[in-house]
Parts: structure tokens; sequence; C-alpha cells
């Protein structure tokens, strides 16, 4: 209210000095724009300010390791789904479950050169650049793919799908992806016909092209990988409330909000960016701690979900050097790491000296 009346005065003002003729009235209108613009400018000069030193946006050295098994991938209802469809259509390649299951793990053995039926995929973000088991990724996301083939040529090739045949009769996909701070692990790539999921029919049909076999949720553990906002993907189509939204709209039906997941995401976004800058002096520890424990209190229920166990408990957080946390499930087992957590640790200066200051 103080600020309003000072405008208006000062807007007065310059209007009775203006119909009286006094040149001052054009130091008024100078003092009203910049009342106007004043605390703007101060909001978007901390804003950029603070954005040069944000670490985690510009200095990141985050580690990721996604390890799972094919053979329990192949064990998923979904996978199961698959097959019978693909019975009942005359495409499978193989008549039993077991063969099908079979015939999967060792296609994927052919192609990929890797016996044992397990895929380990490794991501670093170093300096915003991201690096997939090793080498620079110029697609920018948290994705790795696999595409197992039913069947392969007389040369020795993977058989690719004719034209007009669909995707999943000649191939399944596996993909490990980022998307909304979550991990994912799916299998598809679905047409309509074989999608577990219709959400819409009809000529705009809306359907699900994969299917989720397990998730983590890596955006829970904020400042422990401090990976970079931009590589959460963070998508508002790919939220629950937005998925939704197609199968609760037709006919007589009013739409659903759709963005309601959305909009809460970027309420945790906020609280990930201050947990991943928990040295900024201007944050008090009773703010972070609070952060800390409500982050906490959403992912136990995730981790419970999808049946995670992790070797580490929230009492050895003083570890030094960080070697790290790793959560597993019957698929596999995630592995994340912070290593800016060590380099900027005050442990640091012990570690790297030849000689250890008691305090007093």
């Amino acid at each position: 209210m103080g600020r309003l009346a000072y405008r208006i005065l000062l807007a007065a003002l310059g209007v009775y000095l203006y119909s009286q003729g006094n040149g001052l009235w054009v130091l008024c209108a100078i003092a009203l724009v910049w009342s106007l613009v004043q605390h703007r400018l101060a909001a978007v000069y901390g804003v950029l300010s603070r954005l040069t030193s944000v670490r985690e946006e510009h200095d990141a050295n985050s580690v990721l390791v996604y390890t799972f098994r094919l053979d329990r991938v192949f064990e998923h209802s979904a996978v199961d789904e698959i097959f019978s469809k693909l019975l009942t259509n005359g495409k499978a390649p193989r008549q039993t479950l077991p063969e099908w299951r079979g015939l999967l793990l060792e296609n994927y053995a052919r192609k990929y050169k890797r016996a044992d039926g397990v895929c380990e995929v490794n991501f670093n973000i170093k300096n915003n650049l991201l690096f997939v088991n090793g080498e620079i990724d110029f697609g920018d996301h948290v994705y790795h793919g696999l595409e197992i083939p039913y069947r392969w040529t007389e040369a020795g090739e993977p058989e690719k799908a004719a034209l007009l045949t669909r995707e999943i009769e000649s191939h399944l996909d596996v993909r490990v992806l980022l998307v909304n701070g979550m991990l994912l692990l799916q299998v598809g790539r679905f047409s309509m016909e074989y999608s577990p999921k219709v959400l819409r029919g009809g000529s705009l049909a809306v359907y699900e092209t994969f299917a989720t076999v397990t998730s983590f949720p890596l955006l829970y553990f904020s400042h422990q990988h401090n990976v970079p906002v931009r590589y959460l993907n963070l998508v508002p189509a790919a939220t629950p409330s937005y998925k939704a939204s197609h199968a609760e709209w037709g006919a007589g039906k009013k739409r659903p909000d759709r963005y309601t997941d959305w909009r809460a995401l970027q309420q945790d976004i906020a609280t990930y960016r201050v947990l991943c800058d928990s040295d900024n002096t201007n944050y008090n520890y009773s703010r972070i701690d609070k952060l800390q424990k409500a982050f906490e209190t959403k992912r136990q229920p995730l981790l419970t979900a999808g049946g995670y166990e992790g070797d580490k408990n929230n009492d050895e957080g003083w570890r030094y050097p960080d070697t790290g946390h790793r959560y597993w499930n019957q698929y596999g087992t995630v592995f994340f790491r912070n290593m800016n957590a060590d380099r900027d640790s005050h442990q640091t200066e012990h570690w790297f000296t030849d000689y250890y200051e008691e305090d007093p």
C-alpha cells in the first residue's frame, strides 16, 4: 500500500505541476517510471546474478548407472501380453511363452554381444555435457534404447519390419529414460492394436506406446546426484493427470484439468533447485532440513512400490569420500553419485595433504 500511495502522490503532483506550467513535472514523471520498474529490475538482476553461479546447472559432475536383467524384464506381464497378441495374430516367432522368452534372450546376446542377459548403461554429466557409455551423446537426453529382433535374415542381419507391418511384430524395444525426474525402464513400441491401454478410441485415438516395467524416483534424491534440471526432461504431457485427461474427456464430458500434476511437479523442481544449491549462504539449515525431509517422505512410498532396497541409511551422509548411492529391485540396480560432493567438501584438505591437523 505504501508504494501505491507513493505512486499516486507522484502522479498527482506531476499533473498539478504540469497544469501550472512548472517544468518540475518532468522529475515527477521520471520518479514515477523508476518506481514502476525498480523492483522488477532488482528481481531480474537477482536471477541473472544467481544463474552465473548455480553449480548444478553449469558445473555438474554427476554419475548415473543403470544395470538391469533382461530375463527379469521378459518375465513382466507386459511382455507376456505382447506374446499373447502376437500368437493370436499369427505373428509369434515361437509357440510357447518360455520359448518366446528364451528367443528374446538369445537374440539380445547375439546382437549386443553379451551372453549374460544383462544391460548396463552409464550416464555421466560433466559441465552440461552428456556422456553415454563413455561417448558424448548429442541427443542430450538421459536415454538408452535396445531393439531386440525376433528373426534374422540369411545374411545374419536382424530382420526389419516389412512395409505396413507393425514394428512390434518384428522386434521388441526396451528403453531406459529419465522423464519428469523419474528413471523409467519400459518395453514397447506398440501400435494401437497391441497397446496395453487405449485411452481414447476412434479416428483421433490416444493409446500407450510403451509399458513401464519399473520406475525409480531419482528427482527426490536431489543433491545426492546433482543432475541438472534440463536433464530431468520435464514434459507436461508425460504427467499422470495430462495422460488421464485423454481417457476422461469425451462426449458430454468436461475436460479435466490436465495440468494438476504439472503444477505440483514445478513445486518439486523449485525444491530440487534449492537442495542442489544448499551451500548458498542465503539459506538456513532449518529450511534445508525441512525440504530434505519432505523429499524423503515423497520418495519412500515410491521406493516401496517399486520394491527397491538400498545399501545406505540416513546416518551415513558424513562419510568421505562419498562412494555414491545404490538401490536395487528384482529388475536391476540404480547407482548415482555427485562427484562434486567430494571436491567441494571441507574434508578435501585432509584427503589431499600428507598431514592432519586436530581441531580444537
